[in-house]
């Protein structure tokens, strides 16, 4: 009942809202929608419920008062009736209404009262509320704030102490290893008296016949391991990997797993010791390799002879075919034989692999009925389910075998034109010096006619220059003595006359821009270094008619200069203007004097003119005052 009653309410505020007073949304909400009946059923409720009645009926617009108060008036004319009725003016008729009159007065005023007291009420309550719904924003902005912070602290907490796991994990991780090396360096302690010696192949130092020897079983991984990260740069440097960085990768991995194996086997000290050993030896035989290199050896074999052209040909011994071809040979089966044995271990692991593939799919097969016995149409679907994903397995692993294969042979493909290019090209290199030889030899037998010819030319050249220089130099001699006689005691005078000049003036010094300029030009006092003879002195001259001081700087000469010239320019101005005013002013007086002549007479023209040249006296002097006219 109370619900329908809310509802009502509501309705009849959305239309007083929207037709009797026409709301619109202002403010901050001016481009929300109008709230729905919906909306205001949750204000219509408790004790606004009645507030929201009586604006209801008895708040309306100023229009619908106007209209009301005209048909109460038209109301009240229709009830005095149309009659004419004549209003007496005794006392009692008009005391009655002026009662009536003062207790309606009296009514309304108490309404007024009453309607003002619920007015204040209401902006009470709504206030009340006001503070209530910001409080109550207030809470939950302050609830969703701290339920934020606890979300975000237990974040926190959550990472830290998964992290903290982590470390406790790692740190049990590690506490193991450590108590597994202990044990391992316990029981290689204990045993040390058992270790196991390996033989090893080492060089004597007087022939380069091999000599067996023992090594500890350390220095055997060490070497091995040493080995293959050496096998490893080479064929890195080479370029035996190419493109192919997943080689590359398992490569790096199986070298570092080996050697984390020889660490974790092995006491640091003796891998330190197996190091050393290795190296020692490594050194010891590098430099009796070099000592075995004999340079003068190597080319007392090198030998060559004239051959039936004229060309040089080589005659040292040639290496054995028949050696090179068997050693070719022996190779070719060694790799042959290694092939044969990766691809029967590869067979006998793909043997295995299938037979544990059969167990395991005969395995999943009966777990597959197992499991789904009730239901024979799942079990068969399962079971081709399986079967299909095992077949796309394996087709995919043969695709990526089959690719691997491909770029291997692609890689072996371009390999191969890499080293047919490069045979073309030493081929060609190879022509190329040929013909390059034979130009030589035949310039080489050129010069050999024509050196056997020198020597005669040579003596006939030098008489010739003798001749020449018998015939040349006699002549010149008196020249000679008479210009060494002329220039005696020459260097002196130039070095007197050199001395008269202002080095200073020569002397230069570069910017850091690199542009080289005078030191003069540099310096601030430049007019006080003015020579003569490069018209210093009519610039001396020149400052000092201008009254310009020396040792200031010479860009402040230009700003002087014009300053001078704009105060001469302001007295000529000034001497010009006062000599109007003076011309003016004479005329003006000579008129005046000969007036006062004209009308006075005779008699009194020289008091007149007395007067004339005392007055014109005053007021020259009375105008001019520190050389300027007021």
């Amino acid at each position: 009942m109370m619900s329908d009653k809310r509802s009502d309410v509501a309705a009849l505020l959305h239309k007083w809202a929207t037709t009797e007073m026409n709301f619109v949304p202002q403010g901050r909400h001016v481009n929300a929608p109008m709230p729905t009946p919906q909306e205001l059923r949750g204000i219509c409720r408790g004790g606004l419920l009645d507030i929201w009645e009586f604006v209801n009926a008895r708040v309306h617009s100023a229009q619908t008062a106007r209209k009301v108060k005209g048909n109460l008036a038209l109301q009240a004319r229709h009830r005095s009736g149309s009659g004419y009725k004549v209003k007496y003016k005794g006392d009692t008729k008009y005391s009655q209404e002026r009662a009536e009159l003062l207790e309606r007065q009296r009514g309304l005023r108490s309404q007024l009262e009453g309607t003002k007291a619920d007015v204040k009420r209401l902006g009470k309550d709504l206030g009340r509320l006001e503070s209530e719904i910001l409080s109550a924003e207030q809470e939950y902005q302050t609830s969703c704030s701290e339920i934020s912070d606890l979300q975000h602290k237990q974040t926190l907490l959550g990472a830290h102490s998964a992290e903290c796991k982590a470390n406790t994990a790692r740190y049990e991780e590690y506490t193991k290893r450590i108590a597994g090396k202990l044990n391992r360096y316990k029981e290689l302690k204990s045993g040390h008296g058992q270790s196991l010696l390996f033989s090893k192949q080492g060089s004597s130092q007087t022939n380069g016949t091999s000599s067996p020897g023992l090594e500890s079983a350390c220095t055997k991984v060490v070497r091995e391991s040493s080995s293959e990260v050496a096998s490893f740069l080479n064929q890195l440097l080479k370029g035996d990997f190419g493109s192919d960085s997943k080689a590359l990768t398992e490569k790096q991995n199986r070298i570092w797993a080996s050697i984390e194996h020889v660490l974790a086997d092995h006491p640091a000290d003796q891998v330190v010791r197996s190091l050393a050993v290795i190296g020692e030896e490594s050194a010891l035989s590098l430099r009796q390799t070099t000592n075995n290199i004999d340079l003068k050896k190597d080319a007392e074999q090198l030998r060559f002879q004239h051959g039936s052209s004229g060309l040089l040909e080589d005659a040292a011994t040639a290496p054995d075919l028949m050696l090179s071809v068997h050693q070719i040979i022996e190779e070719k089966q060694l790799a042959h034989m290694r092939t044969f044995m990766v691809t029967e271990q590869s067979r006998n692991s793909a043997w295995r692999l299938d037979k544990r593939l059969a167990q395991l799919v005969s395995q999943v097969h009966r777990r597959l009925a197992a499991l789904l016995a009730d239901n024979p149409g799942a079990s068969e679907m399962a079971r081709t389910l399986f079967t299909t994903e095992l077949e796309l397995v394996s087709a995919t692993a043969a695709l990526e075998q089959l690719r691997d294969s491909c770029r291997e042979l692609q890689e072996s493909a371009s390999k191969a034109s890499k080293e047919k290019d490069s045979l073309y090209s030493k081929y060609q290199k190879i022509q190329d010096f040929k013909k390059l030889t034979e130009k030589k030899q035949d310039l080489i037998r050129v010069l050999v006619r024509q050196n056997s010819e020198a020597k005669k030319k040579l003596e006939v050249l030098q008489r010739e220059n003798l001749k020449y220089m018998q015939s040349t130099l006699c002549s010149h001699e008196a020249g000679t003595v008479a210009m060494a006689t002329q220039m005696r005691n020459g260097v002196a005078e130039e070095v007197e006359r050199f001395a008269q000049l202002p080095l200073h003036l020569l002397r230069l010094t570069s910017l850091d821009s690199g542009q080289s300029v005078p030191v003069n030009q540099l310096s601030i006092n430049r007019f006080s270094s003015q020579s003569e003879s490069s018209g210093g002195g009519a610039i001396i001259e020149v400052l000092q008619l201008l009254r310009y001081p020396l040792y200031k700087a010479p860009e402040n000469l230009l700003p002087f200069a014009v300053q001078l010239k704009c105060e001469i320019a302001a007295v000529q101005t000034l001497l010009d203007s006062q000599h109007l005013l003076h011309a003016s002013m004479a005329e003006t007086h000579s008129d005046d004097l000969t007036a006062i002549q004209h009308v006075s007479g005779g008699s009194s023209q020289h008091s007149f003119s007395l007067l004339g040249s005392n007055w014109t006296t005053s007021h020259c002097n009375s105008g001019w005052t520190n050389g300027r006219w007021p």
